[in-house]
């Protein structure tokens, strides 16, 4: 699972990503994957993310709501 997904799922906190960036780094984790793939970000999310970091919580709040639109309609 990636970083966000286990952020979605109450599984890793906001504060975790660098762990996930030093696993990824390390090759630990993701090989084979670019930077952003492996933390479940979109390329565009990727991008706003890393020029302001503090857009995360936004950045799962979206994708939250995302979730429960296509939930209801369902």
């Amino acid at each position: 699972m990636s970083f966000l997904e286990l952020c979605l799922n109450g599984e890793a906190r906001n504060c975790d990503v660098d762990t996930f960036i030093a696993q990824w780094h390390s090759g630990l984790a993701g090989t084979g994957l670019e930077l952003h793939e492996h933390l479940g970000f979109t390329w565009e999310e990727y991008q706003v993310w890393v020029t302001t970091p503090s857009a995360l919580e936004s950045i799962l709040n979206a994708r939250r709501s995302v979730t429960a639109e296509s939930l209801s309609s369902n």
